[in-house]
């Protein structure tokens, strides 16, 4: 059975993606180890390294890590990276971002510089 209004915006036709929202957000999950390094992913379909998915997920200790399994057809590798060597490996915002976090100063970012809510 159709859902309400699915016949006004058949999935997969020009004119429903076309009346999608334009901004793109997503959600990172940070994660550390036990010595504060961040866990970064291999995406298999692009070349810059990225955070898994979510938000923060805490600490996880040596049990946690060893049990960690990668989706192949989706993430190549994984690795834990010290906070000061994000760049190497991240983009620019996302480093910005992860730092942000880890500072506490992480509310409210775009392209990973803290900003000022609008209230008004």
């Amino acid at each position: 059975m159709a859902s309400p209004g699915s016949r006004d915006r058949p999935s997969g036709s020009p004119a429903f993606y076309a009346s999608l929202p334009g901004k793109h957000v997503s959600a990172g999950c940070l994660l550390r180890d036990e010595h504060g390094d961040v866990l970064i992913v291999k995406p298999t379909y692009k070349a810059s390294w990225e955070v898994p998915g979510g938000f923060d997920g805490g600490v996880l200790d040596a049990t946690d890590l060893a049990s960690i399994t990668l989706p192949p057809d989706e993430l190549s590798e994984w690795r834990l990276v010290p906070v000061e060597e994000l760049g190497t490996y991240v983009i620019p915002a996302v480093a910005r971002r992860l730092r942000a976090c880890l500072t506490g100063s992480g509310a409210f970012l775009e392209e990973g510089v803290p900003t000022v809510p609008d209230r008004g």
